[in-house]
């Protein structure tokens, strides 16, 4: 893989967020786990343990929010496109650098995959614990929905 630079700095660029134009090579969408589970302490009236969430999960991602931005996403394969084209069209959390999956409790993201510098991941977030003086609120990782290889452009 060719590696970009900064202009100014000159240090290896390789965050796909870091590049205005991204060419999508390829996009492939990723089946959900069939079970997913989630730790609480706050929901069904205080009863701790873990919930299947599976069913709210799934009606989330049935959305038609959800489903335009996928659909999407899958199009601009074999396509070079400004960044803004790839990253989720909702909300974006203030306090996580995730977006908000309109009418539901669940958020979405787009970053590299760990250790991949031309692969990244499409994931899904939920509430994870909170973790108090010991760092806050937290995200808890659900599922990775889709996988794209890219390249990344510094101009058009």
């Amino acid at each position: 893989m060719t590696v970009e630079h900064c202009p100014t700095c000159g240090r290896e660029l390789s965050d796909i967020k870091r590049f205005p134009r991204i060419e999508v090579r390829s996009v492939e969408l990723m089946p959900l786990p069939e079970k997913i589970l989630h730790w609480s302490s706050e929901r069904a009236g205080g009863i701790k343990g873990e919930l299947d969430i599976t069913a709210e999960i799934q009606e989330a991602l049935k959305s038609q929010a959800v489903q335009q931005y996928l659909d999407g996403l899958c199009r601009k394969a074999s396509m070079i496109v400004a960044l803004q084209e790839i990253l989720p069209p909702f909300k974006q959390n203030e306090y996580f650098s995730v977006f908000v999956i309109p009418d539901s409790e669940y958020f979405l993201d787009l970053r590299n995959e760990d250790g991949q510098d031309n692969i990244a991941v499409l994931t899904l977030y939920g509430h994870g614990p909170n973790l108090g003086s010991a760092g806050g609120p937290a995200l808890e990782q659900y599922a990775t929905l889709a996988k794209l290889s890219f390249k990344g452009h510094l101009l058009s």
